[in-house]
């Protein structure tokens, strides 16, 4: 998680996360945008942890996933 968290904040997310695993997140970023779009389902992500964790997770999830998070398309619970 630590790599993640660096790779995150100084922009080399590839390295962090591995060539193949960062694919997977953008085919997962494209099939929630294409809910969205044909179907207005609105993906949500759940933390239960403390609001500094959540503005981490934020952070993640717009690196991971950056159409959904550009588009606003997900909702953050917390």
């Amino acid at each position: 998680m630590q790599d993640l968290f660096y790779g995150v904040f100084y922009g080399d997310i590839r390295e962090a996360t591995g060539e193949e695993a960062c694919e997977r997140w953008s085919e997962l970023d494209r099939l929630l945008v294409q809910s969205w779009e044909s179907r207005s389902i609105r993906p949500r992500f759940i933390q239960t942890n403390s609001v500094q964790e959540m503005q981490r997770v934020e952070v993640y999830l717009g690196s991971l996933l950056p159409e959904v998070t550009k588009r606003g398309i997900i909702d953050l619970m917390g």
